[in-house]
């Protein structure tokens, strides 16, 4: 190129730029807009990931468990929230992962953030917080089991569980 003069290396230097774009492109489709890398697209395949380990929750631990079902929360659902959550309080009744996600959970019922849920499916999932965990959503239910845990966690002296409570 250093016969050409200047204005012709800038055409060449562009056509060159041009070509190797297209190969680029023709080899992998790269995203071209911004709105491609949206949070619900980012939602959607997490929950997506979720689905496939959903056969053996039993097999992850309480910070998967706990990922799990704040994917489920934050794509409103509480069923499989709930789910996961008690998988994970069987599992580990003092797991500090699972203990903060399912405050979460309780605080979340209390607020209503759930949207379109039935009065069906509200008390279905009062009535079971209160059967399983003990819990209701009111503030004290809800401090009660925050003392037995960071108690618990006194007693085990882990500091990661006296965080968490």
């Amino acid at each position: 190129m250093g016969h050409l003069s200047a204005a012709d290396r800038k055409k060449e230097r562009l056509k060159l730029k041009k070509k190797r774009v297209k190969s680029d492109n023709s080899e992998e489709e790269a995203p071209k807009t911004s709105e491609e890398f949206n949070i619900a697209n980012c939602l959607s395949d997490a929950l997506e990931w979720s689905r496939r380990v959903d056969g053996c929750l039993r097999a992850c631990d309480g910070e998967t468990l706990a990922l799990i079902a704040e994917l489920h929360m934050r794509r409103n659902k509480p069923i499989p929230a709930m789910r996961v959550l008690v998988v994970g309080y069987t599992i580990d009744r003092f797991n500090p992962d699972v203990c903060t996600s399912l405050t979460r959970f309780v605080m979340r019922m209390r607020s209503k953030k759930f949207v379109g849920m039935s009065d069906g499916v509200v008390a279905h999932i009062k009535l079971f917080l209160h059967q399983f965990f003990l819990l209701d959503t009111s503030p004290a239910s809800l401090s009660t089991f925050l003392g037995a845990f960071a108690t618990e966690a006194i007693r085990i002296s882990s500091f990661t569980h006296v965080i968490a409570g």
